[in-house]
């Protein structure tokens, strides 16, 4: 495989750059207040963490390895403070 050239690799960077840009005003666009946007920013991880968990209950359920109730316990537990 061949090392990219100096003009391939700043076409990539500004491709890159581009779709950043482009994320950032859908954001403005859908009229996300910006405290929001920092809000969610902030979160991304535990946004994250429970979308992993839920797809996971998900994957329990189908498979009958717990049940709903279990599912629901399991999430009220993941959720207590």
């Amino acid at each position: 495989m061949a090392a990219p050239s100096a003009g391939s690799w700043s076409t990539f960077q500004h491709k890159e750059l581009m779709a950043a840009d482009r994320g950032r005003r859908m954001l403005g666009v859908c009229g996300m207040h910006p405290h929001h946007q920092e809000t969610l920013k902030k979160n991304r991880v535990v946004l994250a963490k429970q979308l992993l968990l839920s797809e996971l209950l998900e994957h329990l359920l189908e498979k009958d390895i717990i049940t709903l109730e279990m599912r629901e316990l399991i999430q009220i537990l993941w959720n207590t403070p």
